[in-house]
């Protein structure tokens, strides 16, 4: 009953506010470019608005995330949270504005340098599925600003409103009747090859936002090709929209592309990308690390990854995992990154957790061997995260370490009370191993960091092997200066663990 209530309202407020008959338009805020302001922003759609509604010929409106139909649409799940935000891609606008019934959607673009501001519309008719481009420039300041924009818009407003009620035989006065046929096409029609094709003379004519809406569309018709994901990356790039250029890269990457230009443009989108945009710093991804004698515990990390088909499904079986291990499920956590490494060998997140949970369980070795893999198989998602990881493990090493000074300390007053004990030796040469263990996870780390961390690490470790060497030479021959060499390099050891900070 509430679910029929919830769609009269609906019906309800669409008819009350906009009428039956004239056209719905929905218009988005304007995308910011250059040093376009929100200022900017204001005064371009409040004027694209005014001179909409003025025409007499559609309703419009500016869309918000609060409006109450987009909010009763959300609350019965038809529309999610991200398809409802100002930052979601054009497909989900688009879905958005069919789902609460408009026929177009308007998406501006301000873009803004010291003198130029130029206003790019994107319309989008919802029942033809195609889209048109407007466009208009001015070159003033000052006072006749405000009056320059106003002018612009009101010529693009025509222009707009000619081409939706077909009184003039071109989308854009400056294309010829050849273009216009090529806008006008029904892109459900094409084939995903001919689409790029279309997409690909878009993206020369600099038309950046109908190549994407283009390419997204050929993904839909063949969304296991990684190539088109590249395609739409390079649009992305271009836009400026670097994490979208990015995930679809990685896309590509997980898709099973390997060209000669791989490692190029993974250099290319990455080198653009700002490095909290995609993985948190690392106080957050660790807990305070335990007392000497307390054990350690870290989170998994936790990443932001740009969301996307592949991340979504990848980031849904990784919080089965996460979730396991949190439980102290250790093993099935495990088995259930392993699982996520064979069905998505390039992506790197799975292979990172192994890496932590295997160092966490002080088995160094696996540790290392899962960081090998990763490295060898050249999938890291940017140097970002190999910071991020190195720093991670390095915390789990370092206070490793300091339980294993206290440990030996301990040892050492034990034997000097007892004269020594030969049953000490296993124990010292199997803490003598784990050290060697952690060693190797170092060094295989210092393949992609030189971070100061490990160099301290490696020093440290060293210090520790020396005095479990001399603690074995004093339970062997009883050499008191064994004792006071080992004690030496216990405090200098737990010197330096003291000075690695995060």
């Amino acid at each position: 009953m509430k679910r029929f209530f919830a769609i009269i309202i609906f019906t309800l407020l669409t008819v009350c506010v906009f009428g039956e008959d004239m056209p719905l338009c929905l218009i988005y805020p304007g995308e910011l470019l250059g040093e376009a302001t929100e200022e900017d922003q204001k005064l371009v759609i409040d004027t694209l608005k005014t001179y909409l509604n003025k025409s007499d010929k559609v309703e419009s409106i500016v869309y918000s995330v609060e409006m109450p139909s987009v909010l009763l649409l959300v609350k019965e799940e038809k529309l999610t949270s991200e398809e409802t935000s100002l930052s979601a891609s054009i497909d989900e606008k688009i879905k958005v504005g069919k789902t609460l019934g408009y026929n177009f959607v308007f998406l501006p673009e301000i873009n803004r340098d010291t003198q130029v501001f130029e206003v790019n519309l994107n319309v989008y008719d919802l029942q033809k599925n195609t889209m048109a481009s407007y466009g208009a420039t001015t070159r003033s300041n000052g006072k006749s600003f405000a009056a320059d924009v106003n002018s612009a818009m009101s010529g693009i407003t025509i222009q707009v409103l000619k081409d939706i009620f077909n009184e003039t035989p071109s989308f854009n006065s400056k294309k010829d009747e050849e273009n216009r046929k090529e806008e006008q096409i029904d892109l459900t029609e094409l084939s995903a090859k001919d689409l790029v094709k279309l997409g690909d003379k878009e993206l020369k004519k600099e038309n950046i936002t109908q190549a994407i809406f283009i390419y997204t569309k050929a993904i839909d018709k063949d969304p296991d090709n990684p190539e088109l994901r590249l395609k739409l990356a390079d649009a992305y790039f271009k836009k400026q929209m670097y994490k979208d250029a990015l995930d679809q890269y990685y896309n590509a990457i997980n898709m099973g592309y390997r060209g000669e230009d791989t490692y190029k443009l993974k250099q290319k989108y990455e080198s653009r990308v700002r490095a909290d945009d995609y993985v948190k710093p690392v106080e957050e991804i660790k807990q305070e690390i335990a007392q000497k004698e307390g054990d350690v515990v870290l989170s998994p990390p936790k990443l932001t990854s740009p969301a996307s088909e592949f991340n979504k499904q990848i980031e849904s079986a990784l919080v089965i995992g996460d979730n396991l291990w949190k439980s102290g499920k250790t093993e099935e956590a495990l088995k259930a990154y392993t699982e996520i490494i064979q069905k998505y060998p390039f992506d790197y997140r799975a292979y990172e957790r192994m890496c932590i949970v295997y160092a966490n369980e002080t088995r160094f070795s696996d540790s290392a061997g899962v960081l090998r893999v990763l490295q060898d198989r050249k999938i890291d998602y940017s140097n970002v995260a190999v910071v991020g990881r190195v720093n991670t493990l390095s915390a789990i090493i370092s206070a490793y370490y300091v339980r294993m000074i206290g440990d030996l300390k301990g040892i050492k007053e034990y034997i000097l009370a007892n004269e020594g004990n030969q049953d000490l030796l296993v124990e010292l040469k199997i803490k003598s191993d784990k050290i060697y263990e952690s060693m190797e996870l170092i060094n295989t780390m210092g393949r992609q960091s030189n971070s100061y961390l490990l160099t301290n690490l490696k020093l440290t470790g060293n210090l520790i092997n020396s005095a479990i060497s001399s603690l074995m030479d004093f339970v062997e021959v009883g050499d008191l200066d064994a004792v006071n060499s080992a004690d030496n390099f216990l405090n200098q050891a737990e010197i330096r663990t003291k000075q690695i900070k995060y």
